[in-house]
């Protein structure tokens, strides 16, 4: 949650906020989420989108997201927390962090972001200063990328800045080389291999992964080249790299045992 529900002066808000967290019906759950969503005031909507974004992560582990309902209101009440500048956490003694209202907006439309939000995303991703802020922009980048028949250059450039312009914070670029691997674009390619030349030992490794898993025989010599300097004993993600190179070459050489026109599907 990137909200303080404490710093709610608002009575009957905070009430809405304690019924989020501890429901006490399904009617008045619902109703509690509609009523931040709705409310017009930020902090409220940012809380109701980190519920509606906390129930859609349990998705993965069979649970229903009981606000899917409302989707279309999300996304809407997300574009426009996006439009307005990041939150100062100093002037805003609701936002835990700098960009609050970015972090829940992001993080909200992960699975729900169009075409059309690309440049949102782009701008956000921009002006973010903190963690939060960066990696939901990567993640809801990499839903609009899936799905772009024509590459949004200002968010494939917005995660390029990203990565080149990295602190060294491993969630970050790798949150951003995983969106950009979703898009087919040459371009993207090509900002791969730059990465490559990064000296950050994780970006190489995000990097020659994303190569690897895309077009194994065009990169593979220059992906054993960068790993040839590697000292034998690596940590993780390198490790899955160097797992990765091996399965991909043992499976390129059963390939090449078979005769032509014989492959080891038939």
């Amino acid at each position: 949650m990137h909200w303080w529900v404490t710093e709610i002066k608002n009575d009957s808000r905070r009430k809405n906020c304690l019924e989020l967290a501890t429901p006490t019906s399904m009617p008045a759950f619902i109703e509690s989420f509609t009523t931040l969503l709705r409310s017009g005031e930020m902090p409220c909507i940012g809380i109701a989108l980190d519920y509606y974004r906390s129930y859609e992560a349990r998705c993965r582990h069979g649970f229903i997201n009981p606000f899917t309902q409302f989707d279309a209101e999300v996304l809407t009440c997300a574009r426009e927390l996006l439009i307005q500048p990041p939150v100062t956490a100093a002037h805003q003694p609701e936002a835990k962090e700098d960009g609050a209202n970015h972090a829940s907006a992001l993080a909200a439309i992960m699975n729900l972001a169009e075409f059309s939000d690309a440049d949102l995303i782009a701008d956000s991703l921009h002006s973010a200063t903190t963690s939060g802020v960066k990696i939901g922009a990567a993640l809801a980048a990499a839903g609009v990328l899936e799905d772009a028949d024509v590459p949004p250059l200002r968010l494939i450039g917005s995660l390029e800045s990203l990565i080149f312009n990295t602190t060294g914070i491993y969630h970050e670029y790798s949150a951003a080389i995983s969106a950009l691997s979703e898009s087919d674009s040459e371009i993207v390619d090509a900002i791969l291999l730059r990465a490559l030349e990064m000296p950050l030992r994780g970006v190489q490794t995000q990097a020659a992964i994303t190569l690897a898993e895309r077009n194994f025989p065009a990169y593979q010599r220059i992906i054993n080249e960068v790993t040839q300097s590697w000292p034998q004993n690596t940590d993780y993600p390198s490790v899955k790299l160097l797992s990765l190179l091996q399965q991909k070459q043992e499976a390129a050489d059963i390939t090449q045992s078979f005769p032509p026109g014989i492959t080891n599907n038939e």
